[in-house]
């Protein structure tokens, strides 16, 4: 099974716009969580009920000299990840020193606490920030996504 090389692009505008509003939804009855599992599940739930295909792949997030081993949605050839507020300076470091063994997952929890939905890499993702990876076993096999 090859390596998917993901590229910051946005959803398309009606799918953007309605799982959008459906996120700040679930974000505010229970905030998105780190727990990049437990997230993608939640995201995934709301996105095949608005009829999008997706698929949960595993792999690199790489931060420019750090690489976390994450998990994330692809939906369409676009990257969908709830779970880590990219868009929030302070949380990147944290995650940076989390992934050195410098920082608790309480400290990486904290840095994450109160960011919106918008923070987060609905399609488009920071510069300087990459997505590499594979779909998850389960998810390859359902889809004939593997070799």
């Amino acid at each position: 099974m090859s390596v998917t090389r993901f590229h910051s692009q946005p959803l398309p505008r009606e799918l953007d716009r309605e799982l959008r509003r459906r996120l700040v939804a679930a974000h505010r009855e229970d905030p998105l969580a780190v727990d990049a599992r437990r997230t993608v599940r939640r995201v995934a739930a709301l996105a095949a009920d608005l009829g999008m295909a997706v698929t949960v792949y595993r792999g690199g997030l790489d931060l420019h000299g750090s690489e976390v081993d994450h998990v994330w949605l692809d939906v369409d050839g676009r990257v969908i990840d709830a779970a880590f507020p990219l868009f929030v300076d302070r949380f990147v470091e944290v995650l940076r020193r989390f992934v050195a063994g410098d920082a608790s997952a309480e400290e990486l929890a904290a840095a994450a606490a109160g960011a919106s939905v918008e923070e987060r890499v609905l399609g488009l993702f920071p510069t300087r920030t990459g997505y590499l990876g594979r779909p998850v076993w389960s998810q390859a096999r359902a889809t004939g996504r593997h070799s």
